[in-house]
């Protein structure tokens, strides 16, 4: 499992989205692609509380 340390540990050379935002349009791709993590068509709840 990679941490998201492993894609976010320098300093951005342009402005990048906040972390939900990035989770939402990045991260939930790379998850389905490496078939872990929460990806697109996890229950939201998996990462949101009710």
């Amino acid at each position: 499992t990679m941490k998201c340390a492993g894609c976010h540990d320098r300093e951005p050379a342009k402005l990048v989205p906040g972390r939900m935002e990035a989770n939402h349009k990045l991260c939930m791709d790379c998850h389905d692609g490496g078939k872990k993590g929460p990806g697109k068509k996890a229950p939201c709840t998996q990462c949101h509380l009710k």
